[in-house]
């Protein structure tokens, strides 16, 4: 067989740009012990790295574009794109101080979302307005709207939310009132959904409340609640659907031209839970890179017994 070497020499540079860390930002922050710190940001393929002496800590599911400014000479703000999917864009907001040497989380939320489907769609716009210095208390305000419409609101509907946030020094987070949980509460961490985690009846967990969503701070890190039902059925159709002959070998061939630098994505495009209720998920398989989500089938697994129904996705921009 001919072996077009100008289309692999394009291919090649192409898996290897995409995975070139850009530019590397960097911001001049006064840590709360009043040290000047140097604080570096670098966008990798898929998340964020930020740095501080000796320090660092990852953003996840980084898409490609975010805005960083200093607060109070104290806080450093980054509102970053994350991983959406077809008719769903997402931004997250964190706010970083340095104590100790070393970088917290002191905010860490969904800022904003548009959602479209055939049947509804749901937006959340939310911005923050600090007032305060380190030497007395900062006061976070977030000022956010939602838009929902759906079969409930075919016209659809507005509200404004506007929670207050106060931040408390010993934790370095902000947070809005602190909860007991009455019972067991399962969580995801909102940063990193690699894992599961349990909070027992009776664990006091300082929260932030915006719209619908909740937001737990725990040792450092920020948990979303999640119905484990739910979350345990989604891992198994990822896992099922990830096993399929197609996308294996698929996968095996994005892992050869990208240099073992990348295998297939998987994007959740709709959820059992969803507003949109189907009673089945649907996920798209294709090739992620820094610019663009590339799909090559849709799948659609029902309930309850995840049978797969398969779809080729025509005229994509192939790798």
């Amino acid at each position: 067989m001919k072996c077009n070497k100008n289309l692999f020499a394009c291919i090649t540079l192409a898996a290897v740009a995409a995975h070139t860390p850009l530019k590397a930002q960097h911001y001049l922050l006064r840590s709360f012990e009043g040290k000047k710190v140097s604080v570096r940001i670098v966008a990798l393929p898929h998340e964020l790295r930020v740095s501080c002496l000796n320090d660092s800590l990852l953003l996840y599911e980084y898409f490609g574009d975010y805005h960083a400014r200093v607060l109070d000479s104290s806080l450093l703000q980054i509102t970053y794109a994350v991983r959406g999917g077809s008719g769903l864009g997402l931004a997250n907001t964190a706010i970083l101080a340095v104590r100790d040497g070393h970088l917290r989380q002191a905010l860490l939320l969904n800022s904003f979302a548009d959602g479209v489907g055939p049947q509804f769609r749901s937006t959340l716009h939310a911005s923050l307005q600090l007032t305060g210095n380190r030497w007395s208390n900062y006061v976070l305000t977030i000022h956010a709207r939602t838009y929902q419409r759906d079969e409930t609101h075919p016209s659809g509907i507005y509200k404004r939310f506007q929670p207050v946030l106060r931040f408390n020094k010993d934790l370095m987070a902000f947070y809005g009132k602190t909860i007991i949980a009455d019972s067991v509460l399962n969580a995801i961490e909102f940063n990193h959904d690699a894992e599961y985690v349990h909070f027992a009846a009776g664990d006091t967990l300082p929260m932030i409340q915006l719209a619908d969503e909740c937001y737990y701070y725990v040792e450092g890190f920020w948990y979303s609640p999640i119905d484990m039902d739910i979350g345990l059925q989604e891992d198994t159709v990822i896992d099922k659907v990830l096993k399929l002959p197609i996308v294996q070998q698929k996968s095996a061939w994005i892992d050869s031209v990208t240099h073992h630098r990348h295998g297939i994505s998987l994007m959740m495009l709709e959820r059992a839970d969803w507003p949109c209720d189907t009673g089945h998920f649907v996920l798209q398989a294709g090739y992620h890179s820094r610019q663009r989500f590339d799909p090559y089938w849709l799948f659609k697994v029902s309930q309850p017994d995840l049978d797969i129904h398969i779809s080729s996705i025509p005229n994509i921009k192939k790798l």
